[in-house]
């Protein structure tokens, strides 16, 4: 259930794309089927500054070998020669004697001796279409499209848990749709990662301090090869055969492997700098997983076998999270997929057609003012969101500090009130003490028939007998008793 929600604006989209194609066959693509989000990427191809996104083309990621269904030996050639030998090639490559590219290689040059139909005329009449962004209400990209085809696109802003910004898609197909091309925008998701475990704290504590929660369910998808088979092709192509699903051929590895080395310069640099800083973080960098795969698929649309390359890449990084104080710290995996593009052929021709696909999508032109717009929306984006933590820091400081203020002076009025308590118990104990001494005194003095004689001028007490009745206190400082 999880997989089948990250889809329900690729079948959304794909199904606005696919009505304007097959209804608009002379329009210029314009629809306001938008949804606000914050906007991350400027066009089909992801932005460039993100080191995640590619800047590759289905060329870069194809190569030069034809992506061909593997199975396409009954269009091709009556008898069953070309169907052993593709055959062969298929348990060759399934037990691990040729790799995937030259498994293609070889499929490609034995059908393209077959009887396949005519490909594309290489240099037909051309239109201009454009993908306007009703949101700004300006042009936001063009293309060079066979003049007869219908085509159909949009800016679109998906949001929620699998949005990924503002984005360009687009669907294009042949009069009779045998060809076509479709770019479906790149998702988002997090993966379980390593969840924080509760420590072993009383209930009241955990219930005043809970853990944060992320409101987005997590998928369990981190490769290109599970999200085209449990996520793409169940929801936008659940009628099709899937042949095959195979990673890119070594020019499209070459690109997987320039962006890894990048993700991973870019996390050394925040090791660094989290180091420098006295950050745990910096004993943690983050970790990139970055793959990509092409599913081969083939269908019957409309009486008509067709084949299609279903292709993305999918990039996940997992982040080192500090604990709290009711929480252990845990590793958060988030995960998106670079744009999905499709490319569509009558089965057995898609070799021949490959690279005539890759041509019209090469015109994919992104309108200069519209990329400096969008630009600046995201830096003023971003400076608002920087804004708003530093103020959320200020005011938390500031709470700290109040509170800190006020603990101080309950403090403060503690230890006075403790020595107050302290100096009014000294008080109590020196009278309690004189006391006893004085009842003490009186109690020797009645014992000894005596009274006590007190020189008023210096204070010095003299216990004499009761037995006379006068005392006096002589010059050189003695008592003369008076019978």
């Amino acid at each position: 259930m999880k997989r089948k929600v990250v889809l329900i604006t690729v079948i959304a989209i794909g199904a606005v794309l696919l009505v304007f194609a097959s209804d608009n066959p002379g329009r210029h693509a314009s629809t306001s089927n938008t949804v606000a989000a914050p906007s991350t990427t400027m066009s089909e191809e992801p932005a460039a500054s993100d080191p995640a996104m590619p800047e590759a083309t289905p060329e870069d990621l194809l190569g030069n070998s034809a992506a061909v269904d593997p199975e396409n030996s009954d269009q091709q050639q009556p008898g069953g020669s070309l169907d052993e030998k593709l055959a062969a090639l298929k348990e060759l490559r399934d037990s691990g004697a040729i790799p995937e590219d030259e498994y293609q290689a070889k499929v490609s040059a034995l059908q393209a001796g077959s009887s396949a139909p005519a490909p594309m005329p290489e240099n037909g009449a051309t239109r201009t279409v454009q993908i306007d962004d009703p949101q700004l209400q300006m042009r936001a990209a063009t293309l060079q499209i066979p003049a007869d085809w219908r085509f159909g696109g949009a800016v679109v802003r998906t949001g929620g848990c699998h949005g990924n910004g503002a984005q360009v898609v687009y669907s294009m197909q042949s009069p009779d749709g045998l060809f076509a091309i479709q770019v479906f925008p790149s998702f988002a998701w997090r993966n379980t990662g390593q969840p924080s475990q509760p420590k072993n704290l009383s209930p009241r504590i955990i219930a005043m301090n809970p853990p944060p929660r992320n409101p987005c369910e997590a998928l369990d998808i981190e490769t290109p090869d599970a999200f085209l088979e449990h996520v793409i092709l169940p929801n936008l192509r659940p009628f099709a055969r899937v042949t095959n699903i195979g990673p890119f051929t070594e020019s499209g590895l070459e690109v997987i492997r320039q962006r890894l080395q990048q993700l991973e310069q870019n996390s050394a640099q925040q090791q660094d700098r989290y180091r420098q800083a006295g950050f745990p973080a910096g004993n943690h960098p983050d970790q990139h997983i970055l793959s990509g795969a092409i599913a081969y698929v083939h269908y019957n649309l409309n009486g008509h076998e067709v084949e299609e390359i279903v292709q993305t890449a999918v990039h996940c990084a997992a982040t080192w999270m500090p604990g709290g104080m009711v929480a252990t710290p845990s590793v958060n995996v988030n995960c998106n997929s670079w744009p999905l593009v499709v490319m569509r052929a009558p089965r057995g021709t898609l070799m021949q057609n490959i690279q005539r696909l890759v041509a019209i999508k090469q015109t994919y032109q992104v309108d200069p003012t519209w990329d400096y717009v969008m630009v600046q929306l995201i830096q003023q984006m971003g400076q608002r969101m920087l804004e708003i933590s530093n103020a959320n820091f200020q005011a938390l400081m500031q709470s700290s500090q109040a509170a800190a203020i006020a603990r101080t002076a309950q403090h403060q009025a503690f230890m006075e009130l403790q020595d107050s308590n302290f100096q009014n118990s000294q008080v109590r104990i020196a009278a309690q003490r004189r006391a006893m001494d004085e009842s003490a005194h009186n109690t020797v003095l009645y014992a000894l028939d005596q009274h006590a004689f007190v020189d008023k001028g210096t204070g010095t007490e003299y216990d004499v007998t009761n037995q006379v009745d006068h005392l006096y206190l002589g010059s050189n400082g003695t008592l003369v008793a008076c019978p």
